[in-house]
């Protein structure tokens, strides 16, 4: 072997041992050997090449499924992804997405945020696990309406309430419901102080939770008492896909021709697309085609989900549009 190369590897093995083992910065390593920042670097590269230096990462965070996770943040564009296991029941599953949704706003949250909410019962789940740390100055905004003939606890002004006591800081609720049935009246309440209030910071949010809806018997818009059979069958003829805050879209994430959505009174769902956190909490088979038609649109970047709909999203067809 070659004197230069010899020389080379021990001058590797140094700077490895000085910054790996010693702790030392790359500038108090440049200054101990008389040694150029951008040489250290050049060390560093050739000391992994060589095998002198070996990385391994350990998952020490319980994320079991992060080399599927990180597919599916290539794949469809996401900022992150988070898999939960696939329970037996539904509810099951739904807990450990709203258990990873909580842990995953905690990291992300910090003093003055301001988080819009929708609704939805997977979304709902999110209030069973508070968290240690509480912050101070944060605003919880419902992103909908919040009255409903059934199931109040699956309604944004709750979870939203519920959060504010979970993480500290304040909510706003809105005294309107979801969905009226005609335009002149969402015009006149959304002309009331109280309501434009509410709204106005929801503009600036910087985090929003939400679940996706499918138009099934199942789902959120059917069991809040906002649409019934007949509605679901109208909706299913036109090939919408899902919803966000009650907002009805298609595979491409168009939302400009469903009437429905005329009366809803929520958030322009196309602010989602400047949101530095749009959280999409929400799993099943029959989600598949609305979280495609979510990505489509733009409207979320981070998706909690279940092994078997990670799967299933894994594998869809390539010609699929999920680009905005």
């Amino acid at each position: 072997m070659k004197k230069n190369m010899i020389d080379n590897q021990r001058m590797m093995l140094r700077v490895a041992d000085l910054y790996y083992n010693r702790d030392l910065s790359q500038q108090e390593i440049a200054e101990k050997l008389t040694i150029s920042r951008p040489t250290i670097s050049k060390l560093f590269k050739s000391a992994r090449a060589t095998g002198i230096v070996q990385i391994t990462v350990n998952d020490i965070t319980g994320r079991k499924y992060y080399q599927l996770e990180q597919e599916l943040e290539d794949k469809l564009g996401l900022k992150e992804v988070f898999i939960v296991d696939t329970a037996e029941d539904v509810d099951t599953t739904k807990e450990a997405i709203g258990e990873a949704g909580a842990a995953y706003l905690a990291r992300i949250l910090r003093d003055g945020d301001i988080v819009g909410v929708s609704m939805g019962s997977t979304l709902a789940k999110i209030l069973n696990y508070p968290q240690q740390k509480i912050f101070s100055g944060v605003t919880f905004v419902p992103m909908i309406g919040g009255i409903g003939i059934l199931a109040n606890n699956l309604h944004s002004n709750t979870i939203a309430e519920g959060l504010s006591t979970n993480f500290g800081g304040n909510y706003l609720p809105i005294h309107a419901p979801a969905m009226v049935s005609r335009i002149k009246t969402k015009t006149e309440l959304m002309k009331e102080a109280s309501i434009k209030r509410v709204f106005k910071k929801a503009s600036r949010m910087n985090i929003a939770l939400m679940g996706i809806g499918a138009p099934t018997p199942d789902s959120t818009i059917f069991k809040t008492g906002y649409f019934n059979h007949d509605m679901l069958r109208e909706i299913a003829d036109e090939k919408i896909c899902g919803d966000i805050c009650m907002n009805l879209y298609d595979k491409s994430g168009n939302i400009e021709r469903f009437k429905y959505n005329e009366t809803v009174i929520g958030i322009n769902v196309k602010t989602l697309k400047n949101v530095p956190y749009s959280i999409a909490m929400c799993c099943g088979e029959n989600k598949v085609s609305a979280i495609l038609g979510a990505l489509a649109g733009g409207y979320i970047n981070v998706l909690i989900t279940d092994l078997n709909t990670a799967r299933l999203l894994n594998h869809f067809e390539e010609d699929d549009p999920v680009t905005p």
